[in-house]
């Protein structure tokens, strides 16, 4: 199997392609706070006076439905500072 050049090829094919590349380019950063890989969200952070057995990645939960996730465990001072995101809660 070889490949044809972009030269010899349906230049009318090869601009739609590259314009769908750089219409889907420009909507993923449009709406980039949205993409899971990016963290999407809004953050928060919580103080507790205990967290057994609360790690990263854990769930956060609201009336039982899964909204988010832990970022990030910490002790400050006396208390356990909890860092979490949360999505369309």
């Amino acid at each position: 199997m070889t490949l044809t050049p972009i030269r010899e090829r349906n230049p009318v094919a090869v601009a739609t392609v590259g314009l769908l590349v750089l219409t889907l380019l420009a909507l993923a950063a449009w709406r980039a706070d949205s993409l899971p890989f990016i963290g999407g969200g809004t953050s928060y952070s919580a103080d507790f006076s205990e967290s057994a057995g609360l790690s990263d990645g854990d769930e956060v939960r609201i009336a039982g439905v899964k909204v988010g996730e832990v970022t990030g465990v910490s002790l400050d001072g006396p208390r356990v500072k909890v860092d979490f995101t949360v999505e369309d809660a």
